[in-house]
C-alpha cells in the first residue's frame, strides 16, 4: 500500500524540493480542500515524517524544520517539530522537548515530524500517509524500515527519497572493491 518516489534533485534544493512535494500532497491524496489534508483532525489526522541524515546542517532537522514552515508552514496553518538524538545547535532543554515532540506528535497534535533516524524503530503509528528521505539512509533495511512506517493501516501511502548525483566520485570511491 506505499507507492515509492525517486526525485533526483541538486544538493542545494534539498529543502525547496521537500516543500514542494508537500504542497502536491493533497493533490495526490485527492482532496480537494487542499487546507483539509493539513488540518488535525485526531486519529484520521494525515501525518508524515521527513527524515534527515542529521541534526545540524543544511540538511539537518532544524534547518528543515525552518525551511518547510517558512515555505508552507503558514499558507497551510500546520505545526511542524523536529526530533533527533544529538540537540541542534542553539537547542536548550533538548532532552525534553524531543520527547514533548515524540508524544505530540503519536498524540496527532501536529501533523508533520523532521527527524532523524533516532526517532525510535518500531513506532507504530498508523495514520503516517507518507515518508520522505532527504538523503539515502545508511542501508536499504533502514530504508525499509523508515518508509515502512507510512500505511500502517493498511491505507495508501506515499514514501519519497531525494538523492543527489553530486557527490559521485565519493559515491564511486565508496563503492570501489578496492575500498
Amino acid at each position: 500500500n506505499i507507492d515509492f518516489g525517486l526525485l533526483s534533485c541538486p544538493m542545494n534544493d534539498k529543502d525547496h524540493a521537500v516543500s514542494e512535494i508537500i504542497k502536491k500532497l493533497p493533490e495526490k491524496f485527492d482532496f480537494n480542500n487542499k487546507k483539509s489534508f493539513f488540518q488535525l483532525n485526531g486519529k484520521k489526522t494525515q501525518s508524515g515524517i521527513v527524515f534527515c541524515p542529521h541534526a545540524n546542517g543544511k540538511l539537518g532537522v532544524k534547518e528543515i524544520k525552518q525551511s518547510i514552515e517558512k515555505k508552507i508552514g503558514n499558507e497551510n496553518g500546520f505545526k511542524v517539530e523536529m526530533f533527533s538524538g544529538e540537540a541542534p545547535r542553539g537547542e536548550e532543554d533538548w532532552k525534553n522537548r524531543k520527547k514533548k515532540a515524540a508524544i505530540g506528535f503519536k498524540n496527532n497534535k501536529f501533523p508533520l515530524l523532521v527527524a532523524t533516524n533516532a526517532f525510535g524503530m518500531g513506532i507504530d503509528k498508523p495514520n503516517i500517509r507518507y515518508t520522505i528521505h532527504i538523503s539515502l539512509p545508511c542501508s536499504i533495511e533502514q530504508y525499509y524500515q523508515e518508509a515502512g512506517r507510512a500505511g500502517r493501516d493498511g491505507k495508501d501511502s506515499l514514501s519519497f527519497l531525494l538523492y543527489s548525483n553530486q557527490k559521485r566520485l565519493g559515491i564511486d570511491e565508496l563503492l570501489n572493491p578496492a575500498t
